[in-house]
């Protein structure tokens, strides 16, 4: 029997409806409707919740703008049934053929674990965009944050955020340094298998998280960003005329980078995506 398939659960006709006034509470504020406060959260609605077994429950999921993933069993619902804390998260999407739930999310935020089952690959995507801005704008803070005591840390790879203020001796003695490689420097144009599609993307590593860009300028939003902690970074399998690396999460393979230059150059990914 398919596990991803064994049940699927739905609260009915009623209950999809009470969403829109469900999705109103949370959008304005009750008490000053007319003064159109900004919204408490970035996006709601009814997706399917992996339980016990494989089986599938079609719940509320609402991202909040405090950074938490919020489920509840229906719209009447005041009291979620899960919070999970975003920022600093991890998120992989799997896309399985043949399954009833073809396309998922898997949210890994330290010890918590939540998949989420979508209907079509836009609305994965449009969610799983979210959860990564959520989670990498916390790690920009972060890392500006401590960028004052990050520079009498002994780790290179703290030096290469560009945010991190040095003086002119010590940005000499780093620029000296083999292994203390500028993202900005390895901004490339590679081969990135994302989403079960490869896609031809400008790659660069900025705060620990790599990001992906359709254009070179990079002035929007990336098309993809992954946040490189907690990841395996290892060598892909290589052909006659590409390089590949490989990066993965907690087992499940998160995305492929491939570059048809050198050796040299897959060897100066590799450390700056495990740095």
């Amino acid at each position: 029997v398919d596990s991803d398939s064994s049940h699927y659960e739905s609260y009915g006709e009623e209950e999809e409806d009470s969403v829109k006034d469900r999705a109103h509470y949370i959008q304005w504020s009750a008490s000053q409707p007319c003064l159109r406060s900004p919204p408490e959260s970035r996006i709601c609605g009814y997706l399917s919740r992996k339980k016990w077994l494989g089986q599938w429950k079609k719940q509320l999921f609402i991202i909040r703008n405090t950074a938490l993933l919020q489920c509840y069993k229906c719209a009447k619902d005041l009291n979620p049934l899960l919070e999970l804390e975003l920022r600093g998260c991890q998120v992989v999407y799997k896309c399985k053929h043949g399954k009833k739930m073809q396309h998922e999310l898997k949210v890994v935020a330290g010890s918590d674990t939540v998949v989420i089952g979508f209907q079509n690959c836009q609305q994965a995507e449009e969610w799983r965009k979210i959860i990564e801005e959520v989670s990498s704008s916390f790690q920009y803070e972060k890392e500006s944050y401590s960028s004052s005591s990050l520079l009498k840390c002994d780790r290179l790879d703290s030096c290469r955020s560009s945010t991190v203020l040095h003086t002119d001796s010590e940005d000499d003695k780093l620029s000296g340094l083999p292994s203390a490689i500028s993202s900005v420097e390895m901004r490339d144009k590679l081969n990135v298998l994302m989403n079960c599609q490869w896609q031809s993307l400008w790659c660069q590593v900025e705060h620990g998280v790599l990001k992906m860009f359709r254009d070179e300028v990079c002035e929007e939003s990336p098309q993809y960003s992954v946040q490189l902690r907690g990841c395996e970074i290892r060598s892909g399998e290589d052909t006659a005329q590409t390089y590949r690396i490989t990066v993965a999460l907690h087992g499940d393979q998160v995305a492929v980078l491939e570059q048809a230059s050198c050796a040299d150059e897959k060897e100066r990914w590799l450390q700056l995506l495990q740095d």
